[in-house]
């Protein structure tokens, strides 16, 4: 109990911590889209209840994304004293620390003991802990699915065979919310359909002398329980998601093909080249997987994948169901983070901005991994006494060091951090897309304002950008001699130039730069200055080139 009150006051703390920092943070390109998302949620269920005579508010059962983080957000936003900006970053980080609860539960359902270290590594993997504050769109995807696999596990170990047992009602409600999230959360009711055969056939010949297939009747009342789940979870869902309102059946059919045929425009910057996001290789998850990934991750899971390794070769094998059962949940947790990338890659689906798009395996793998390493310092070496399994333990947080002082240093941009084997973030900024959510674009505007107030401007300024304003436009001051006009893709009235290092717009009008945003030797943002450039000077440069 005590370990557990410290852990839970540790958590605390770090909560409070995150919630101080959160102000240092830009807006990312979706947020915005994702405010606006909510809006038009909020304003559909205004008019149908009769709050506001707005019949144009129906078109948002045209709206293919789910409102489960969306809807929330806007009522959050119409309550909150806040900005929109400073509201979005608070929701969004309280997804991203129930993230860290979710895996902490999961890997307790793995391994008992595995939960703390599970929330350890997560909140040391700089892509979760960086996301966490500006993605409306993967992070809270990512921790429902979290918590539906944490659910599906419990309902593995927990059910006890009611029709409508209390853990089948618990995976349903969850599974229902994750699908709200985002549309691959449906996934889950497969997943649910996959554990109960796998149940049926694992009861099956607990009697030796018993049928080795169950009867029809066993399959019948599994289905209806497996269809009963379906109805609540898609009772759960129908609130969140007008998009299904007005034909919810063809309608989920359309999202779900809308899902695995999402098409991007945009090249990828991928080992030094743009590449049509349709045309990645298939080492592009892999590689950056290997490269942002720290290696004190990496040894833990080698460890306890080791220990698992060694287990499996001791493993009597007189008796493959107990030894199947006794490891279902670490299969189905396998399962469910090695099928969405297999299934990426057999349909080739788009993939941009290295591993946000698989953000949601990241947590299940470092549950998995918590559970490996709990696995091995526990019981993988006899030798090793309590005192040397806490130094093993010691030893593994202190090869964190190097990863949690790259983070500070990289701050707000920690999702940007490459490992050593990439060579840091510089040396992965001449190779791979770094600063792509565009939050640099805070700190570019806060040094022009620097520049502006050095230089004892007046009047009006105006600033050119290829990225839309909103990334800007929040954090314009409006109590200075000099009024700054943000305009979009107008290089040639425009008196500075800002934007971020993605497809390398920061080349593509010309002028003198005065202040860049850089961490680790990796440039974010540029600003210029476009005052004196006469003629064709002024002219774009449009292209990907370096």
């Amino acid at each position: 109990m005590r370990k557990l009150s410290l852990g839970w006051i540790f958590f605390a703390l770090i909560g409070v911590f995150c919630l101080v920092i959160a102000h240092d943070y830009g807006i990312s390109y979706d947020e915005p889209i994702r405010w606006s998302g909510g809006d038009r949620k909020l304003g559909y269920y205004a008019h149908l209840f009769g709050f506001t005579d707005n019949p144009d508010a129906m078109q948002v059962r045209r709206d293919l994304y789910p409102g489960f983080f969306d809807l929330n957000l806007a009522w959050v936003r119409k309550l909150s004293p806040a900005s929109d900006w400073g509201t979005g970053r608070v929701f969004n980080l309280f997804f991203g620390l129930l993230g860290v609860v979710a895996t902490g539960l999961l890997a307790q359902q793995i391994r008992k003991g595995a939960g703390w270290w599970a929330g350890a590594f997560l909140l040391l993997y700089p892509g979760w802990f960086g996301h966490m504050f500006i993605n409306p769109k993967d992070i809270p995807f990512a921790t429902m699915y979290t918590f539906s696999l944490a659910a599906l596990l419990h309902f593995l170990k927990k059910d006890d065979g009611r029709f409508l047992s209390r853990p089948l009602l618990l995976f349903s409600v969850v599974a229902g919310l994750t699908a709200a999230t985002r549309v691959p959360g449906l996934i889950f009711f497969v997943y649910l359909a996959m554990v109960m055969v796998a149940g049926l056939l694992l009861r099956a010949e607990k009697d030796p002398g018993g049928p080795a297939i169950p009867p029809l009747s066993a399959w019948l009342r599994e289905a209806g329980r497996g269809l009963l789940a379906v109805g609540i979870g898609f009772a759960v869902l129908l609130p969140w998601w007008p998009y299904l309102h007005s034909n919810p059946f063809g309608h989920t059919a359309a999202a779900i093909g809308s899902v695995t045929h999402f098409e991007w425009e945009f090249p990828v910057f991928f080992w030094g080249e743009y590449i049509p996001a349709q045309d990645l290789p298939f080492s592009y998850l892999p590689t950056w997987f290997l490269f942002t990934t720290p290696l004190a991750l990496m040894v833990a899971a080698l460890l306890g994948g080791f220990f698992a390794l060694k287990t499996l070769r001791t493993m009597p094998t007189d008796n493959l169901r107990e030894n199947i059962r006794e490891n279902l949940p670490v299969i189905v947790g396998l399962f469910a983070i090695i099928f969405p990338v297999v299934f990426i890659l057999v349909l080739n689906s788009t993939l941009y901005n290295g591993l946000r798009h698989v953000l949601f395996i990241i947590a299940p793998g470092i549950a998995l991994i918590a559970a490996g390493w709990t696995a091995w310092w526990q019981k993988g070496w006899p030798s090793l006494k309590p005192l040397n399994a806490r130094l093993a333990a010691g030893a593994l947080l202190l090869a964190y060091a190097p990863v949690l002082a790259t983070m500070v240093r990289l701050h707000p941009y920690q999702y940007t951090y490459f490992n050593e084997l990439a060579g840091g973030v510089g040396n992965a900024s001449h190779q791979f897309e770094t600063e792509y959510w565009g939050t640099s674009y805070r700190e570019g505007i806060g040094l022009l304002v620097d520049w502006l107030d050095a230089h004892n401007a007046e009047g009006d300024v105006i600033v050119n950008m290829e990225h839309p304003t909103w990334l800007v436009r929040h954090f314009i001051p409006r109590d200075r001699p000099y009024r700054i006009h943000l305009v979009r893709s107008q290089g040639e009235p425009a008196h500075f130039f800002i934007a971020n290092t993605v497809w390398h717009t920061h080349t593509w009008w010309a002028g003198e730069v005065i202040a860049t945003v850089e961490r680790e030797g990796a440039v974010f943002c540029v600003v210029r200055d476009r005052r004196h450039l006469v003629g064709e000077q002024r002219a774009m440069f449009y292209g990907f080139e370096d």
